[in-house]
């Protein structure tokens, strides 16, 4: 989906638009970077970003893309197969792992995965324990949104079979 179309479409602001569009949610929507850890392990870019909001910091810790964000308490609230977006707070352009700095001011958002990908057998392969992290009492949670195709949504119900 596009910034610009989700905006034009939803009439609200840049950052909620994306969410709504992509069927997300905002996890913080003002922050501010406050620390960045990046290390090259095996090929994969790996760290930690800190972002402080008025009332808390919330750490997300990332492989290349981000897994799993959680706040200083230990309290994760949002993990891999979901997609966690960190975006610029004033544009709403998505921020890649490695370009995050300390001082940018930064809202993130959660897209939920595909159906596909929160089974069990796949959540092997895309959750958390895939990654290496073990959090014996976390619990993946699907939150999927039923996605109709533009044929369903537009010209299924006009459609009549030719004889």
């Amino acid at each position: 989906f596009e910034k610009g179309e989700a905006k034009f479409n939803h009439q609200i602001d840049a950052i909620q638009a994306v969410a709504s569009a992509g069927h997300g949610r905002i996890l913080i929507s003002d922050g501010t970077v406050t620390n960045v850890e990046r290390h090259t392990t095996d090929g994969f870019a790996r760290g930690r970003v800190s972002i402080k909001t008025a009332e808390r910091i919330l750490i997300i810790d990332f492989q290349n893309e981000n897994l799993i964000a959680r706040f200083e308490n230990g309290e994760i609230v949002a993990s891999v197969p979901d997609l966690i977006v960190i975006v610029e707070q004033d544009t709403a352009e998505p921020l890649a792992t490695e370009v995050v700095k300390y001082g940018y001011r930064v809202s993130v958002l959660v897209f939920p995965a595909p159906e596909s990908l929160t089974t069990p057998h796949a959540l092997q392969y895309v959750g958390l324990k895939a990654f290496g992290y073990d959090f014996p009492d976390y619990k993946y949670i699907p939150s999927y949104a039923s996605i109709q195709s533009v044929w369903d949504v537009y010209y299924k119900k006009d459609f009549t079979p030719q004889q």
